[in-house]
C-alpha cells in the first residue's frame, strides 16, 4: 500500500484505461493488436508531460496530479460533447473550441491551486492510483471475457478444406498471376444508370474490349462487406460455416478470422503463390499477418488511432495530420500506384487490393479533386458527387489495368468486384424492391486467359469466383453453388434468400414492400427463428402500408417484445397509431422510445405532432422546442 502512496503511477493508468474503453466499444471489428501503438505513444506523452509539470511544480505526485487532470478533460472531449448535445449544457459549450477553453481554466485553477498545497499528498496519490487501476483492471476483464467468448471459433476448422488432390501447376506453362480488387460498394452498371442516373458505360466498355467478361446480372451474395468477403474468400456460404453467432450482436470477429485466414489465400500458398496484401484503411482488410508482401501507406497510424484521436482535443483544434477523410485519400492513391507495380514482383503471387471507393464518404471529384467535407456524405443531394467518385475511381482503374496487362510476362488473372451494390438509397431497416435491386446488384468482371472466359455466365456471383478459376486453371473439383443472395441485419446466421429481380422491380414503387415473394420469405425467417425481430418488423411496416393495421401492430409489438431497446420500432409503431387517429397510443408510445434514445430529435418532432392533434399545445410547443434544439443545435 505504500508503493501506491509514493509512486504516482495513475497517468499512465488512466492513459491506458480510455484506450481500452475505445477499444471495447468497438471490440467486434478490431484485433487487440490495434491498441499497442497507441498505448505506447500514450505513455511517452504522459512521461513527457510528467516532466514538463515536475519542472513546473518542482514534485512529481503533484505534477501527476495535473497529468491526470489533463488526459481526463482530453480523453472525455468526444463524450462530453456527444452526451451534453441538444441540452442546455451543450449549447452553451457549442463547439468543442468552447470545450477546450473552458478545460484550459479548468487545468490553470488546479496548476495554481496544487502549486500552493503544502505536504506529500500520498494519500491523494493513493486514492488516484487506486481509481485507476479499478478502471484499468475493469476495462481488462471485459476485454478479457469477450476474447475467450469468442476464441473458439477457427476459420481453419470452420471452412471444409478439402482440396482435390488433382490440384496441380501446368509446369508446361507459366503460372498466372491472380488479381482479386475490390471495389467497395460498387454497384451494377443498369442500377446505376437506371436508379441513380450514374452513366458508367464508357468504363463497362473498356473492360470488354481488353477482354473482360462483365457479368451483367451479377448480384452479391450478402449486403455487407464482412459477409460478403468471408463468403467470397471462402467460397461458400456462410450457413455452412461453423461460426459461433445467432444473438443479433453486431459481432463481426468471426468474420475478420474468416477473412484473415481465408481458404483462397491458404489454397494459393499451398501451391507456392505468394500473398500480396494491400492496406485498404478499413479494419475488415487493413492487415494480414499471413501477407509475404504488405503494401502499407500509413506507418504506424492505422484506423483506430484516427478513431481514438477524434474522441480526444486534438479533434478540436482540426489537426489535418489526423483528418479520416485525408487519410483514406491518400491510401486510395497510393494503393493504386503500388497495383500497377505488381508486375515486376517475380514468381507467382496473389494479390488482394481493397479500395473503398465508390463507397462513401465521396473522397474526389471525377477529376481527382478532393471534394469538400460536405460533399463527402451519403445524402440524396450528393448523388452527383458520389457519381463523380465512381468516374474518377473508373479513370484510376483504366490506368492500372492498362499497366498491369502491358507489364505482365504472363496473362494475369483478374477479378473486378463489388462487394455489395452502392446502397445509396437504403438504410438497412425496412427494405423495399428497389433498395433490395441496388443493395445487390454489382460490377462483377473476369479477365480469365486461354478461354476461361467462356465458363463465366451472366448471373455469376461472388462465392462462385474462385471455385471457376480453381477448377479450370489448377484442375480442383470444387464445382459451383446455387446463386444466391442473402438480406440480414447483423446476424449472420439469420439470413433471408433475396427473391429475383423481377419480382422485386415490380413491387418497388412501394414505399417498404419488396412483393409477395419477400414477404412469404420474412414469414418463413420468422418461422425458423422466433426471435428474429428484424423480420418481425419489416413485415409490420408492409402490413402498416398494406392497411392491415391489427396485423402490424401485433408485429410491431413483437419485435418490441424481443429487442425492446431499438428505438426504430416504438418510432414505428407510434406512426401507425397516428396514421390511424390514435393520438393518445401514439404519445405513449414515442415516450417509451424516447427511452431507448432521449437525444433523437424525430421523437419530439413526432411526439409534438401527436400532442397537437389531441389539443395538448402547451406541451406540443414543449416537445417542438426540444426536437430543434437537438436537431440544429441551437
Amino acid at each position: 500500500m505504500f508503493l501506491l502512496k509514493k509512486f504516482p503511477i495513475h497517468p499512465f493508468l488512466f492513459a491506458v484505461s480510455f484506450i481500452f474503453y475505445q477499444y471495447n466499444v468497438n471490440r467486434d471489428e478490431l484485433s487487440l493488436f490495434v491498441t499497442l501503438s497507441p498505448v505506447f505513444v500514450a505513455s511517452v506523452v504522459t512521461a513527457l508531460l510528467l516532466f514538463l509539470f515536475r519542472f513546473l511544480l518542482k514534485e512529481f505526485r503533484k505534477a501527476a496530479i495535473i497529468v491526470s487532470i489533463f488526459l481526463i478533460l482530453s480523453f472525455s472531449y468526444g463524450g462530453v460533447l456527444s452526451y451534453l448535445s441538444g441540452s442546455a449544457l451543450g449549447e452553451i459549450l457549442g463547439e468543442g473550441k468552447t470545450f477546450i477553453w473552458c478545460s484550459v481554466i479548468v487545468i490553470l485553477l488546479c496548476f495554481l491551486g496544487i502549486k500552493k498545497i503544502q505536504g506529500n499528498l500520498y494519500e491523494t496519490t493513493k486514492y488516484l492510483n487506486l481509481v485507476s487501476c479499478l478502471l484499468v483492471f475493469f476495462q481488462s476483464v471485459s476485454i478479457g471475457s469477450y476474447k475467450i467468448k469468442t476464441s473458439g471459433f477457427s476459420a481453419e476448422k470452420s471452412v471444409k478444406m478439402q482440396i482435390s488432390n488433382k490440384a496441380v501447376i501446368n509446369q508446361s506453362s507459366q503460372t498466372p498471376d491472380i488479381y482479386y480488387i475490390i471495389l467497395d460498394g460498387y454497384g451494377r452498371s443498369d442500377i446505376l444508370k437506371k436508379y441513380l442516373d450514374c452513366d458508367n458505360s464508357g468504363f463497362i466498355s473498356f473492360l470488354e474490349k481488353k477482354g473482360f467478361y462483365v457479368a451483367k446480372k451479377s448480384r452479391s451474395n450478402y449486403r455487407i462487406t464482412p459477409y460478403s468477403l468471408s463468403s467470397s474468400f471462402n467460397m461458400d456460404y456462410l450457413r455452412n460455416m461453423k461460426i459461433p453467432t445467432g444473438d443479433g450482436s453486431k459481432d463481426f470477429s468471426p468474420m475478420y478470422e474468416l477473412i484473415e485466414n481465408n481458404r483462397v489465400m491458404r489454397f494459393l500458398k499451398s501451391l507456392g503463390y505468394r500473398y500480396v496484401h494491400f492496406n485498404s484503411s478499413s479494419t475488415i482488410t487493413e492487415t494480414n499477418k499471413h501477407a509475404d508482401i504488405y503494401i502499407n501507406t500509413t506507418g504506424f497510424y492505422r484506423e483506430f488511432d484516427e478513431m481514438l484521436i477524434n474522441t480526444t482535443m486534438l479533434k478540436g483544434f482540426g489537426f489535418n495530420l489526423f483528418n479520416e477523410n485525408n487519410r483514406r485519400r491518400k491510401i486510395l492513391l497510393h494503393n493504386f500506384d503500388k497495383l500497377a507495380e505488381m508486375p515486376k514482383i517475380k514468381g507467382a503471387k496473389f494479390v488482394f487490393a481493397h479500395f473503398l471507393m465508390p463507397h462513401w464518404p465521396f473522397l474526389f471529384d471525377q477529376n481527382g479533386n478532393a471534394q469538400p467535407e460536405y460533399k463527402t456524405k451519403p445524402i440524396p443531394q450528393n448523388m452527383e458527387s458520389a457519381c463523380q467518385f465512381l468516374t474518377f475511381g473508373n479513370k484510376k482503374v483504366v490506368q492500372v489495368l492498362n499497366k498491369i496487362l502491358e507489364r505482365s510476362a504472363t496473362p494475369p488473372v483478374i477479378i473486378i468486384q463489388g462487394d455489395h451494390g452502392m446502397e445509396f438509397v437504403f438504410q438497412g431497416v425496412h427494405p423495399n424492391g428497389l433498395e433490395l435491386t441496388e443493395e445487390f446488384g454489382i460490377l462483377n468482371a473476369y479477365y480469365l486467359p486461354n478461354g476461361v472466359s467462356e465458363k463465366l455466365y451472366e448471373t455469376i456471383s461472388p462465392v462462385n469466383s474462385f471455385r471457376l478459376i480453381f477448377d479450370n486453371y489448377f484442375g480442383t473439383d470444387f464445382g459451383l453453388l446455387e446463386d444466391i443472395s442473402y438480406f440480414s441485419w447483423y446476424d449472420p446466421i439469420k439470413f433471408i434468400s433475396v427473391p429475383d429481380e423481377s419480382s422485386l422491380l415490380i413491387a418497388g414503387i412501394k414505399k417498404v414492400s419488396a412483393g409477395d415473394a419477400w414477404k412469404k420469405r420474412l414469414t418463413e425467417a420468422i418461422k425458423k427463428y422466433p426471435d428474429f425481430h428484424e423480420a418481425y418488423a419489416n413485415l409490420a411496416y408492409i402490413y402498416h402500408e398494406e392497411k392491415l393495421y391489427a396485423k402490424a401492430i401485433r408485429f410491431f409489438k413483437k419485435s418490441i417484445e424481443i429487442k425492446p431497446d431499438y428505438h426504430t420500432y416504438y418510432l414505428g409503431l407510434g406512426d401507425l397509431y397516428a396514421d390511424i387517429e390514435r393520438h393518445q397510443e401514439a404519445v405513449e408510445t414515442y415516450k417509451e422510445g424516447i427511452k431507448t434514445n432521449p437525444k433523437l430529435w424525430l421523437f419530439y418532432f413526432k411526439l409534438s405532432k401527436a400532442n397537437s392533434k389531441l389539443g395538448n399545445y402547451k406541451e406540443a410547443l414543449k416537445n417542438m422546442t426540444k426536437a430543434t434544439r437537438l436537431k440544429t443545435g441551437i
